[in-house]
């Protein structure tokens, strides 16, 4: 097909697209209220040039294209049953992006795009359930705006560990279960650095290695529990006189003031970092912790996928055990404060 696909209305049965293996404009699935459950009638499929949409599916459940190597943009909004999304095979996302939008029982990417390595366009996660961006490890660059806004199950950004570029601004507001940034590997932006109304993060380590001349703006607001600002990237930027503003957020990140002042005692080997790990991660019984966690005072906090504390010790050990056979099984989120820095890590209970 060399133009583009649409079908909306009471379409229920897509059988004879399986030798399909090129669209050339978009592929465009609306309101077919008759579309459920298990969707994968386009097998062969592995070019779309032009945007893949599934908007308003209300009985749609699953989406599999499983050879799909390259697709122009990616728009998937309110289809209220979607929970599962799997492209086995795609490596690029163009220059239309993505926008992810509604999509109530959608709360995970695991699995979605395990060979992903680059979105040429802006992407935005704006009212979704997503909890963290599992699924995504192997992306690198976002050649756009990366935008997340009211995704208040969101409470990790792991999965964008590997991400190196964002060729835009970095917006992250009102995701008010948020507790890690987890983005270390992240080299520069080009953009504004707008971080707002998340109440959960205490500390923006993550993102400490961005070059702060790639940043144009900074914007940190309304972040109540956020009280560790002074990282290498936002301390460098500070230092750089540019625009600006720091405001309602917790002690110690409130003022631009506050931050400067302890940017002050930041020093090359002094800045806290801890390295450790988890000797068993999946555990069952018990939780050990092995490194240097750089302070004699470290606070340990679990958290689990819905963003509550579920376990805190205010002084933990290298190498100490935490029992965990009370907690059912599931994903959760180990974070330490030794005063200095606030990291954390994700772990699976069996």
């Amino acid at each position: 097909i060399l133009g583009s696909l649409y079908i909306s209305g009471y379409a229920h049965s897509l059988l004879g697209f399986y030798q399909l293996d090129y669209i050339g404009g978009d592929l465009s699935f609306t309101r077919n209220i008759k579309l459920s459950g298990f969707f994968s009638p386009f097998t062969n499929l592995k070019r779309i040039d032009g945007v893949l949409s599934f908007d308003y599916n209300y009985e749609l459940s699953e989406i599999h294209f499983p050879n799909l190597q390259y697709i122009g943009g990616v728009n998937f909004s309110n289809n209220d049953k979607l929970s599962v999304c799997q492209f086995n095979n795609l490596k690029t996302i163009g220059e239309q992006g993505m926008r992810i939008r509604g999509n109530n029982l959608l709360s995970s990417f695991a699995y979605s795009v395990p060979v992903l390595e680059e979105i040429l366009g802006d992407v935005e996660l704006y009212d979704t359930e997503v909890r963290d961006f599992t699924g995504f490890e192997n992306l690198k660059l976002i050649d756009g705006h990366f935008t997340f806004d009211l995704n208040w199950n969101l409470f990790s950004l792991n999965g964008l560990n590997n991400l190196e570029y964002i060729n835009g601004n970095l917006i992250m507001n009102n995701s008010r279960s948020l507790i890690g940034m987890n983005m270390h590997e992240l080299q520069a932006i080009n953009g504004v650095l707008n971080i707002g109304g998340n109440r959960s993060i205490t500390a923006l380590n993550g993102l400490e290695n961005i070059d702060p001349q790639s940043i144009s703006e900074l914007s940190i607001g309304g972040n109540q529990s956020l009280s560790v600002c002074a990282i290498k990237s936002i301390c460098d930027y500070l230092a750089s006189n540019r625009p600006v503003t720091i405001q309602g957020n917790a002690e110690g990140c409130n003022t631009v003031d506050e931050v400067q002042d302890a940017c002050a005692f930041l020093h090359t080997n002094e800045q806290g970092f801890m390295e450790f790990y988890l000797t068993n991660n999946p555990v069952s019984d018990f939780l050990q912790i092995s490194g240097h966690l750089n302070g004699a005072d470290v606070k340990a906090s679990i958290f689990n996928a819905f963003g509550e504390r579920v376990f805190e010790k205010d002084r933990i050990r290298e190498g100490e055990r935490i029992l965990m056979a009370g907690l059912p099984a599931g994903s959760y989120i180990l974070q330490l404060n030794n005063g200095t820095t606030v990291q954390a890590i994700k772990f699976v209970k069996h």
